[in-house]
């Protein structure tokens, strides 16, 4: 025991001048390869192959200085574009040391995307987040968010949120993300079946309610769909617009035209050629703002 607090005092000792000294030469790092950045930012990226020779097995407790010394310094410059770099490369280095530091991850993966203006960068240390951790539910939520608002991938924030709502301990308001963005892709069949396997799999009474009435919605998204559909491929064969929507299904323009969940019948406006439910509306949708409508600015 005596020696193994000795070795963390040796390692201590020749990790804090390279942790806690940001603007002197570090031995250990070698200076021709070694990235440069701004001069206020500190002056090298130390290179995780020369951290991880001189921890001796100690990975996780090294992780540890590594990033207290991150936050410590970007307590105080996180604001300059020119430490971005830097901010990066430790993000990198103390994930490859500690790769179950789930703080670091999900840290690195919300400031890149916000504060850096990276959100591709940030998805790369979140993706190497589920690769070492794939059944924790925040990376996925924080990879879809920054697909969605940033990326503006909306097929693929709809697979993370989706994979994240399977997953323990995840809330239910993923289900809900989920599904809405299958609507919103087209999917309705799908958000159809994804949120009848969630009612089934979720024990909450409340979540049960709450995925109960977006299953409803999802199902009056579809029927407009096809409605509207069906009304548009019935103007173009005969140049006007439906009488009512018994006569698009008395021609197969639409399957069997049944009420809404609610047990309405749905409602057609022959003037817009759009259809509705009386207490559902369009049905589920997704009108989630991006980084671009500036919202948050505003």
């Amino acid at each position: 025991m005596i020696k193994g607090i000795l070795i963390k005092l040796a390692i201590c000792g020749t990790l804090i001048p390279v942790v806690f000294s940001s603007r002197k030469s570090i031995a250990i790092i070698d200076e021709t390869s070694s990235i440069k950045v701004e001069q206020s930012a500190p002056l090298y990226l130390p290179k995780k192959e020369a951290v991880k020779a001189i921890t001796l097995g100690y990975e996780n407790f090294v992780s540890q200085l590594l990033w207290f010394s991150t936050l410590n310094y970007f307590g105080e410059k996180f604001i300059s574009k020119e430490s971005m770099p830097w901010f990066d490369h430790q993000c990198e280095l103390v994930t490859d040391l500690n790769p179950r530091a789930r703080h670091v991850f999900e840290f690195c993966g919300t400031l890149l995307s916000w504060i850096a203006k990276e959100p591709a960068n940030a998805n790369t240390i979140l993706t190497k987040a589920i690769k070492s951790d794939p059944t924790y539910w925040r990376y996925y939520y924080l990879r879809g968010f920054n697909n969605w608002y940033f990326l503006e991938d909306l097929r693929a924030a709809k697979d993370d949120f989706s994979t994240a709502s399977n997953l323990p301990e995840a809330p239910s308001f993923l289900v809900s993300l989920a599904s809405r963005l299958m609507v919103k892709d087209g999917e309705e069949d799908n958000a159809i079946a994804f949120l009848k396997s969630s009612y089934v799999r979720t024990q909450d009474l409340n979540a049960k309610e709450a995925i109960a009435e977006k299953l409803n919605l999802a199902v009056i998204a579809r029927d407009v769909r096809q409605f509207e559909e069906g009304i548009k491929k019935y103007k173009l064969k005969h140049g006007k617009a439906p009488v009512d929507l018994s006569v698009l299904e008395s021609e197969g323009y639409i399957p069997i035209l049944n009420n809404d969940p609610f047990g309405d019948s749905y409602q057609y406006d022959k003037e817009k050629g759009e259809v509705s439910s009386i207490q559902g509306g369009r049905g589920l949708s997704f009108n989630g703002k991006t980084a671009n409508s500036k919202l948050l600015e505003k």
